[in-house]
């Protein structure tokens, strides 16, 4: 969040003109959806697009810091404890109380005025990462292929509008459910029942 604040102060004039060319194409992206906006419903909508791109540039800056991050661990754990790694990123879990304090900031956030919009994009990167560290830990579970871990990566590149959502929706209904400790105990009763018939 400092950092977000820091970034709009420093780059202010690239990031409101890029939000200024932004606004321009907005009737051509919503097409009639615009026409029919009130004209306090279009300036609320243009109030939140410099807050947005904000958000957006310290939640990529963010992304690539965690990605860093993740390699330092990753070349450690090769060097000192192989494997060590992909079973911590694997058990990546947003705690409860967390994960409630990241999605209220998400959605609630922006009414309270449109410079509180960049927790949008930023709160929901420590999600996104949960979310991958669920589809790792499921495909390591159930001892599926590496295919469906280069297909999930592949098509939030090709397809991030929607999968990267979709990665944040799974770390919070994983935080509520906890699918990977159901499926271990699941598979502890199928290993314990399998042995005794």
């Amino acid at each position: 969040l400092l950092y977000a604040v820091v970034l709009g102060a420093v780059f202010r004039e690239p990031i409101e003109a890029m939000a200024g060319e932004l606004q321009k194409l907005l009737p051509h992206v919503f097409g009639d959806v615009y026409q029919q906006m009130s004209v306090e419903e279009r300036a609320r909508l243009g109030a939140l697009i410099t807050p947005v791109l904000n958000g957006l540039i310290a939640a990529l800056l963010q992304i690539v810091s965690v990605v860093c991050l993740l390699l330092g661990r990753y070349w450690q754990a090769l060097l000192y404890n192989p494997g060590g790694f992909g079973r911590e990123f694997r058990s990546l879990k947003l705690p409860r109380a967390p994960m409630l304090v990241l999605l209220v900031c998400m959605l609630v956030g922006p009414n309270f005025g449109p410079q509180l919009a960049m927790l949008t994009p930023l709160c929901s990167v420590p999600l996104m990462f949960a979310g991958l560290a669920l589809i790792h830990g499921l495909v390591a579970a159930k001892r599926l292929t590496r295919f469906w871990l280069v297909g999930l990566y592949v098509t939030l590149l090709l397809f991030m509008q929607l999968i990267y959502p979709l990665l944040v929706v799974f770390a919070i209904v994983d935080s509520l459910i906890d699918f990977r400790g159901r499926l271990a105990s699941k598979d502890a009763d199928n290993g314990s029942a399998n042995g005794e018939g």
